[in-house]
């Protein structure tokens, strides 16, 4: 009877030990199964994160050659924009503001212009007031003969250089400064000075 329970025992745990074996072995291969899943899983989510970043650094390198190339057509046009400038400046705003600071052109320009306007009634010119003496000095104080009967010749505070000339008792005035002299020199050799210095 003890030889009938030892092997009784021994079967039972001998049935045990098999199913147990099955049963690891499922799980260890149910494991792996999953593992291999989370795997590929894994190997997936990398594969699209890395496709993202790659697209993502691509994009990021399309615009930034964009705001270089942006930046660098700018800055191109500055220093165009600068160098036209400054021959501008050298060119025409030095010279034409010496000239208007010289009482016998401005003189000179006046009369030319009274002489062209054939206006019908008087003449008024305005001068700046700061060169009133050397107006006076120059035209020995005889304003007709410096510019011509019916002018009536005027100095104002207000203008600073130049002059301004019109038909009196409230007429039209036309203003002549340094300053418009300029523009209407600008407008005539801004678009030759360009195509001179940078071409077509």
């Amino acid at each position: 009877m003890e030889s009938k329970l030892q092997q009784l025992t021994e079967k039972l745990y001998n049935d045990g030990l098999s199913k147990g074996k099955s049963e690891a072995e499922h799980l260890v291969k149910h494991a792996h199964h999953q593992a291999e899943k989370i795997v590929d899983a894994a190997k997936k989510q990398a594969a699209e994160i890395l496709e993202q970043a790659e697209k993502s650094a691509v994009e990021a390198k399309r615009n930034a050659e964009a705001e270089i190339d942006l930046a660098s057509r700018q800055t191109i046009a500055r220093v165009k924009q600068t160098v036209e400038n400054l021959i501008v400046a050298k060119t025409i705003e030095t010279p034409v503001s010496k000239a208007f600071d010289d009482v016998s052109f401005v003189k000179d320009l006046i009369k030319t212009i009274v002489e062209n306007m054939k206006a019908k009634g008087d003449l008024s010119v305005i001068l700046p007031a700061a060169k009133e003496a050397e107006f006076l000095k120059l035209i020995q104080g005889n304003m007709q003969d410096a510019f011509g009967k019916g002018v009536d010749v005027k100095f104002e505070r207000g203008i600073k250089s130049g002059f301004r000339i019109g038909t009196g008792h409230g007429g039209y005035q036309l203003t002549f400064t340094d300053a418009d002299f300029t523009e209407l020199f600008k407008t005539h050799i801004r678009s030759k000075l360009v195509e001179l210095l940078f071409g077509k």
